[in-house]
């Protein structure tokens, strides 16, 4: 996994670079597929296609395309980032919020609106520092059409939260 977010970070870097080249886009074919980079304004984004799938990463724009409206997101802060991964026809989306409020603050406003969704929680791990401090949070909620997995992380109980969600259908198509 954390590989995985090293590539998507190098990965970013490489097409903002590209974009501040005054490329708006750019594609690579190899022998295993394409990787293909777009820079539009402040959005960057890396495309790539393989036999087994599409996966495509995107950082300072909106949601992925095809990001299901029936999942709620938070009201607080800023989309930080946002990957839509695409293989055999299903797709799944990892979205990041820097949120303007605190961890516990933030959580309980997503997890009302959530619930108001109609999702249902499934399991809830929240875990604290030793000086009280809030330093991370790991949830699953469920409906009968997506999982929903949300991970928060902040400094101190107080301090600015973010929140990192990741959303997948329920039944693999």
């Amino acid at each position: 996994m954390r590989q995985s977010v090293v590539a998507s970070v190098a990965v970013m870097a490489a097409a903002a670079l590209l974009g501040a080249c005054g490329q708006s886009q750019t594609t690579i074919s190899t022998p295993a597929g394409t990787v293909t980079t777009k820079q539009n304004g402040a959005t960057a984004s890396v495309t790539v296609k393989t036999q087994k799938g599409t996966a495509s990463f995107q950082a300072g724009g909106g949601l992925p395309s095809g990001f299901p409206h029936a999942v709620p997101l938070p009201s607080t802060g800023h989309l930080s980032s946002a990957i839509r991964e695409s293989s055999n026809g299903s797709s799944a989306y990892l979205v990041s919020y820097g949120l303007n409020v605190s961890l516990p603050a933030g959580l309980s406003a997503y997890d009302a609106k959530l619930s108001s969704a109609g999702f249902r929680e499934s399991s809830n791990l929240e875990t604290s520092g030793s000086s009280g401090a809030t330093s991370g949070a790991l949830q699953s909620w469920t409906s009968s059409a997506w999982i929903i997995a949300v991970v928060g992380a902040s400094a101190t109980q107080s301090s600015s939260a973010s929140l990192t969600i990741t959303v997948r259908a329920a039944t693999s198509g």
